[in-house]
């Protein structure tokens, strides 16, 4: 990472984004929370001028049991503010879900439905417990854990990166 004091060189993305996460272990402090919470980076980035995909809803933690999916609309996307790879879509009433997270296709796993939600629910539960990474990426332990619900983007992204350089 570079000193938050002095002027931040210009990089290709590709580039800066390695140069992050071969530091991550560095990160062992609280003050990279707003940066790796998916639900304060949306803050952040929307103090900054940009737009982030609209919340439906966000939930404690501990209120995994207690969400009620059948109130969103027939598509929407449930996500872990902590980490990478903990999301699983609704689209058009399908529940689609990775089978690990090294897996890149979420397949559909049945219509939106009790015996669904029990299996949401069933994973969900335990998107809080100790980044298995943590000798690598410590700075997820300092965070308050929640579920977001998200709107779902049609089309898709791979991926959606934001890069913060001088504040910007």
């Amino acid at each position: 990472l570079y000193n938050c004091t002095s002027p931040t060189p210009r990089v290709d993305p590709e580039t800066y984004h390695t140069r992050v996460y071969n530091n991550l272990k560095l990160m062992n402090d609280s003050k990279w929370t707003r940066f790796v919470d998916k639900h304060l980076f949306k803050e952040y980035c929307k103090q900054k001028g940009v737009e982030p995909v609209p919340n439906l809803a966000v939930y404690s933690q501990d209120d995994y049991d207690k969400i009620d999916f059948f109130q969103f609309p027939k598509s929407f996307a449930i996500k872990s503010n902590k980490a990478s790879g903990r999301n699983i879509m609704v689209k058009n009433g399908v529940v689609y879900m990775r089978a690990n997270s090294a897996e890149s296709d979420a397949t559909p796993v049945g219509r939106l439905a009790n015996d669904t939600v029990a299996l949401i629910r069933n994973i969900i539960k335990d998107w809080c417990a100790p980044y298995m990474r943590r000798q690598h990426e410590p700075q997820y332990e300092f965070m308050d854990c929640k579920i977001i619900i998200e709107e779902f983007l049609e089309p898709t992204p791979d991926d959606i990166r934001v890069f913060v350089v001088d504040h910007q």
